[in-house]
């Protein structure tokens, strides 16, 4: 199918035509510019560390519900005498990974 372009009277097809080698070159020159540049468009200072800030502290709250959740299972299973949970007890330590703050 073809019509006229309505501004400049050229005919268009709507089939893709190939390339010549020196299009295809010039598409790739261009496409590696725009690869580039869109390479160097990174994060601004402040919001990198504003993620890493938002990480860590999230990080740190995971391992304080993880410990008081793990301190409560302990202490149930001593009051109850009941045996600690094969999960919580696989590697032989009795206490959790203190907080390194």
């Amino acid at each position: 199918m073809t019509f006229i372009a309505p501004y400049c009277g050229v005919t268009l097809s709507t089939g893709t035509t190939p390339m010549s080698a020196y299009e295809r070159q010039l598409w790739e020159a261009l496409n590696e510019h725009w690869q580039r540049r869109n390479n160097r468009r990174g994060l601004p200072n402040w919001a990198s560390t504003a993620l890493g800030r938002t990480g860590e502290v999230a990080g740190k709250a995971v391992r304080r519900v993880t410990a008081q959740r793990y301190c409560q299972t302990r202490f149930l299973c001593d009051k109850y005498g009941l045996p600690l949970p094969a999960a919580l007890a696989a590697d032989g330590d009795d206490d959790p990974q203190p907080d390194a703050t």
